[in-house]
């Protein structure tokens, strides 16, 4: 557990509404070591706003390698890798942040060589950078993130995607007490579609300003892949809410 100094400071806090035309977009990669084929994604997402074409890659540290099928790795960090605070869909830094947790068992990373024409070609056409790489809870096992720095007692909605390269991946995301499963890729030439690539939790409520996503594998291959997600609801700006990661205790 992390200590600091005690300090006291007169806090203003402020609430703000990401909800109104905005949103943070995460686009998981695989970290330096095995990002040879990952591309940031720039494009326009699922929650629509004239603005939301920004995406923030989160890449956790990974043990690389490289190969004709792609490129990834197996998480490379103890416990659990924390992003930096992230943009919002219209360039503002946020508090918000990602943590991705390790396992066990162990998670991993995966991105398409878009060379291997084969597979690259399942991924959504019009969101390749985006369905190409992902993170992995591998063998049926099940493995979490948390979105944290949310404002508590809000309500937000929640897009996460989830498909591989093949008909056999599908993923299993579970929220609160919610769960939807994607269906997979149709392993043809297709744009990005609701229940197939990614699913949706609406009105989810943030009770203590973090929520946490469970994902695993529900298709033939076990692994659950996470490609990325969006969010849009409420966040609180304060310096307690900045210094919550760093003095967070939790597991």
């Amino acid at each position: 557990m992390k200590s600091i100094a005690s300090i006291t400071l007169s806090l203003t806090v402020v609430f703000q509404t990401f909800g109104d035309g905005t949103t943070i977009n995460v686009d998981f990669q695989p970290g330096p070591n095995g990002h040879k084929f990952s591309a940031n994604y720039v494009g326009r997402g699922v929650l629509s706003a004239d603005s939301n074409e920004l995406w923030n890659a989160v890449m956790p540290p990974v043990a690389g390698y490289d190969s004709t099928w792609g490129s990834g790795g197996n998480f490379n960090f103890d416990g659990n890798f924390v992003s930096e605070p992230l943009f919002d869909s219209a360039g503002q830094i946020t508090p918000v942040t990602v943590t991705i947790h390790s396992g066990p068992p162990l998670g991993t990373t995966f991105a398409v060589n878009p060379s291997n024409t084969w597979a690259y070609n399942h991924v959504a056409s019009d969101a390749q950078n985006l369905m190409s790489d992902y993170l992995i809870a591998p063998g049926g096992s099940t493995n979490r993130i948390q979105i944290k720095n949310l404002t508590p007692g809000s309500v937000c909605t929640l897009v996460l995607f989830g498909a591989g390269d093949q008909s056999t991946h599908r993923t299993t995301f579970m929220v609160g007490t919610q769960t939807l499963t994607t269906a997979g890729v149709p392993e043809e030439i297709h744009t990005i579609t609701e229940g197939g690539d990614y699913v949706v939790f609406r009105n989810i409520a943030v009770a203590d300003g973090t929520l946490e996503v469970f994902y695993t594998g529900a298709g033939s291959s076990r692994d659950g892949n996470f490609n990325g997600l969006q969010i849009m609801g409420q966040w609180t700006t304060s310096l307690d809410a900045e210094k919550q990661d760093k003095d967070d205790p939790k597991p």
